[in-house]
């Protein structure tokens, strides 16, 4: 836990260095995310799948072994053929998640004011930062898909359809999204927006939500293989954040927000954040559906970071900066969380559920 800690400690600093700023300049941000994606690249043992993509990276192709999305046996068998070890494989996969993330966040930002809180928000939420060490394939995708956005709101459809053709190389769930461009820059109105997302949490909430979950995902091709995540995941932690995820969300932005900004791309991304508060209320401790529901968060992050530095430029109020220091304790507390249950036991199995940081620079054979 210390090097969290430290590296919490770390980031608020650089952030406070940013934000006192009257015009910061883009080296700062820059020199941020070159920090992100150090730590994620060369972790050792961080990420809940990082043990099995270890020992999967030097049988892969022996005894029948294959991932389901294809790109990654290319990506592994060059690797190999260059004599590169598995660390190489989280080095290369993070490259390509920070590339397309932060090209996203630079489209939508309008200052590097925005595009610092937006990194912090993204750092120290759980479901962004930290789970991009455990989902890899998905991370990527969720990266591609964030990037390729921008041609909804550009109304290209041919480059959007080719981002989530390339998304969907990387994990197959991203063949979904291809809807995003019809959804475009609706203004849904703000009694609606609050009339789905009851309706949700009433789903949720009266037992529904199981079930139709159970019905749902046997139609979805090839997500059998998440069907185990289903059936009996339903903790305290995740409802307990899904349902403040979804007040604040829906009260910062919904009421405050959206009446009040009318730019095609804030408005978009306030769409994005009203799926996701619908997904969140429907399937909070449904860990196979919440895949679906992360593809929505780099929206999220995105878009509480303009409205913070909106808010303090329209109020001249600088409270908003304080919820960016609870987001980064809320960072902590979710990482004690993933080590031990509330049950009091700690998980086992491989690198699932360690903490404990380690650099691993050891790359070739």
């Amino acid at each position: 836990m210390s090097f969290w800690i430290i590296f919490i400690i770390i980031s608020l600093l650089w952030g406070i260095i940013t934000l006192l700023q009257k015009n910061p300049s883009r080296f700062f941000s820059d020199s941020y995310v070159l920090l992100l994606w150090f730590v994620a690249a060369f972790r050792y043992n961080i990420g809940t799948d990082y043990s099995n993509y270890e020992v999967l990276y030097y049988i892969l192709n022996s005894q029948n072994v294959v991932f389901n999305e294809s790109i990654i046996n290319v990506i592994i068998y060059v690797l190999r053929e260059l004599n590169f070890k598995s660390q190489m494989l989280f080095v290369v996969y993070e490259t390509i998640i920070v590339v397309f993330f932060y090209s996203g966040i630079r489209y939508f930002a309008k200052n590097e004011k925005q595009v610092m809180l937006v990194l912090l928000i993204y750092a120290f939420f759980p479901r962004c930062y930290f789970n991009s060490m455990n989902q890899i394939k998905q991370a990527v995708s969720i990266s591609i898909i964030f990037w390729s956005s921008k041609y909804v709101i550009e109304k290209n459809f041919i480059k959007f359809l080719g981002g989530v053709i390339v998304a969907s190389l990387f994990h197959f769930s991203a063949i979904v999204f291809i809807f995003l461009y019809f959804w475009r820059a609706r203004d849904i109105k703000t009694r609606l927006s609050l009339l789905c997302i009851s309706f949700f949490l009433i789903l949720r909430y009266l037992g529904f939500s199981e079930l139709l979950i159970d019905k749902v995902v046997n139609y979805i091709p090839g997500f059998d293989t998440y069907l185990a995540y289903v059936s009996g995941y339903n903790n305290k932690a995740a409802t307990i954040s899904g349902v403040f995820y979804v007040v604040l969300s829906f009260y910062l932005f919904i009421l405050n927000v959206k009446p009040k900004i009318k730019d095609a791309k804030i408005v978009f991304l306030l769409n994005m954040t009203l799926l996701s508060l619908c997904f969140i209320s429907v399937i909070s401790g449904q860990s196979a559906i919440a895949r679906f529901r992360d593809y929505f968060l780099l929206f999220f992050s995105v878009c509480f970071g303009i409205y913070i530095e909106e808010w303090i430029k329209r109020y001249k109020s600088y409270w908003p900066y304080v919820f960016t220091v609870f987001m980064s304790l809320y960072f902590l507390y979710s990482l004690n969380n993933l080590v031990a249950g509330f049950d009091g036991d700690t998980l086992v199995g491989g690198s699932s559920g360690n903490i404990n940081y380690e650099f691993n620079f050891d790359l070739y054979e």
